[in-house]
């Protein structure tokens, strides 16, 4: 008997490994198909409104009159009254109706490996794991968006944040708020990588994964894939 239980121990030992390897590969696939989902959906908001792309929800201040792409109005009231990202310019296109909550369509804005607690209750963090640059309206240097064709065709637009900053206050970020530690590190440490990354997607519609000693490399560049503000020479 104890020689099969010291038997199965082994099993078990040699199992959890893989298990854990097979359901993080599984939560990044889900990152990826959300993220491609997302771009996509921008791109066809794109091509119905005069090719300018989708508000970033960059507050203070959010233009009166325009949805962002993930909310409407002040985030922690649609929160609060649960409508959250069904708000969004984005939502439709992703097959739901305008404000009204559907579970299965906020499932494209959550990554299976993101889970409670949240930052606060009324921060973003409660509605998406994603955002967006703030870069497609100049970090709030302009009153609209830009119109895609002032960017690269290589620019980083949605990546997973880092759910340790305090970046969630709105819909979108600067670069350097940084990317998700969820996948490949166990801890918060920044010092510590162990061959962390996430997804980004990418304006011309693609979607990536990127180390975060890329990612890290990337901020370094200016103007870049990050910091792509069409507005100044510098991209930030």
């Amino acid at each position: 008997m104890l020689i099969v239980i010291a038997v199965l121990a082994l099993l078990v030992g040699l199992m959890l490994p893989a298990l854990s390897k097979s359901r993080q590969s599984a939560q990044i696939t889900a990152c990826t198909v959300n993220l491609r989902q997302l771009i996509t959906a921008s791109l066809m908001y794109v091509g119905d409104n005069r090719d300018v792309f989708p508000d970033p929800a960059w507050d203070p201040p959010m233009p009166v009159g325009y949805r962002g792409w993930l909310y409407v109005g002040k985030m922690s009231d649609v929160i609060k009254n649960g409508q959250g990202s069904s708000t969004g310019s984005l939502w439709s296109y992703l097959g739901g109706e305008p404000d009204l909550a559907d579970l299965g369509v906020q499932k494209t804005y959550r990554c299976p490996a993101h889970k409670p607690p949240w930052r606060a209750a009324s921060t973003s963090d409660n509605i998406t794991s994603y955002l967006m640059n703030g870069a497609v309206r100049g970090f709030g240097r302009v009153k609209v968006s830009y119109r895609v064709d002032r960017f690269r065709p290589d620019s980083w637009v949605f990546w997973e944040t880092d759910e340790w900053v305090s970046g969630w206050n709105d819909g979108s970020s600067y670069p350097d708020e940084g990317l998700s530690k969820r996948h490949g590190q166990p801890n918060r440490n920044a010092a510590r990588y162990d061959n962390a990354g996430a997804t980004i997607a990418v304006i011309d519609g693609g979607c990536r994964w990127v180390s975060r000693v890329l990612y890290d490399e990337e901020l370094k560049i200016r103007p870049g894939r990050l910091w792509c503000n069409p507005g100044r020479k510098t991209g930030d």
